[in-house]
């Protein structure tokens, strides 16, 4: 008899979704029936790459950003009544279905409501060192709410290397760990490229949370049509219709992702950890913009050009005549990872 599996994904961009194409079709390929909670653009993403699914749409957590970074902080934290009352909801949500639908195993990207008392639950998250951006005593109070959350889930799944820093340094790699962790090696939903000579000299990938997509939209898309060069911008807008403009699509599946990318020279997109594990994949050369204010890939872009991977440049101090200098002059550093070390590692655990 088939066994089935709730998977619950953040609504926050869709770096949670695309994370997560690969462990789904792991569960999907050894006879699992998958059923999926999610909503808004990751639900059509997750869609797309897994329509034999079932779907579901649990409460949504609806996290909005302010437009300038310095607020950013203050407008998250406005919103934490409403995120608990979420997570609350939610987690009388999983409970319903768990009953329902006769689920065996609850799986969660990022969801702290998302996990059954009554079944085995899983959190999958590289984000065991939240950081606050407020300083190390404000880091260590998040860090321990963080962990009271990361407590009530039987496993702790991290999406990373073993072998400290690994790739997201001290967020996956904190001094202690939540009880019950395993880390499944680096995940991707694309595959190592054929070698081609490149047809685009940049590939622009946007995504993340609004405002801030559009903001950072509408200050490349001057410099790029002013570009003497072949270039493609991906608004990473899987809900809206097909762009009518030239250069502009508003919004890639995984084949068309998979080719763009392996065509590109440069790619320059959001330092998200979702998008550093793609580039590695791909063994592209990009260059990472952190959305102003979102602290997490503030931390990464500084780390990942500290390890030598990928250079950065501040959205404030964005220029694409910056950009293509300081790439062309980054020595880059190849990156060798085990894209398959999760198959072996969750089959170990449902063994056990």
């Amino acid at each position: 008899m088939s066994k089935s599996l709730l998977f619950g994904v953040l609504d926050w961009g869709l770096g949670h979704a695309a994370r997560s194409v690969p462990l789904l079709r792991f569960f999907q390929n050894n006879g699992w029936i998958i059923h999926i909670a999610a909503t808004g653009a990751p639900r059509k993403l997750l869609l797309d790459a897994l329509p034999e699914a079932y779907f579901h749409t649990p409460p949504a957590y609806q996290i909005h950003y302010g437009g300038k970074d310095k607020f950013l902080i203050l407008n998250i934290l406005k919103q934490v009544p409403r995120l608990l009352k979420t997570v609350n909801n939610e987690q009388h949500w999983v409970e319903e279905r768990v009953r329902e639908l006769g689920i065996d195993l609850v799986i969660s990207d990022n969801r702290y409501g998302f996990y059954s008392t009554r079944m085995t639950s899983w959190m999958l998250t590289h984000q065991l060192a939240p950081t606050s951006g407020l300083g190390n005593f404000p880091d260590k109070i998040v860090q321990k709410i963080h962990f009271a959350f990361l407590n009530k889930f039987d496993r702790c799944l991290v999406p990373d290397l073993a072998e400290k820093p690994g790739i997201a340094g001290k967020l996956s790699h904190p001094t202690y760990l939540p009880p019950a962790t395993s880390y499944l090696g680096l995940l991707s939903r694309l595959t190592p490229p054929t070698p081609e000579a490149p047809t685009l000299e940049v590939l622009v990938l946007l995504s993340g949370p609004e405002p801030s997509r559009t903001i950072f939209e509408e200050q490349l898309l001057p410099a790029l049509r002013s570009f003497n060069g072949r270039f493609l911008l991906v608004r990473g807008l899987p809900e809206s219709t097909n762009s009518t403009e030239n250069n502009v699509i508003n919004y890639a599946d995984i084949p068309t992702l998979q080719t763009l990318s392996t065509k590109a020279a440069l790619v320059i997109c959001r330092s998200g950890y979702t998008s550093v594990m793609d580039l590695i994949r791909l063994q592209k050369k990009a260059l990472l913009v952190p959305t102003p204010g979102q602290t997490e890939q503030e931390y990464l872009a500084v780390h990942l050009e500290a390890e030598g991977y990928f250079p950065y440049l501040r959205q404030a101090d964005f220029s694409l005549e910056k950009a293509l200098a300081k790439a062309a002059a980054f020595k880059y550093r190849p990156v060798t990872a085990d894209f398959e070390q999760y198959k072996t590692v969750l089959t170990s655990l449902l063994n056990s």
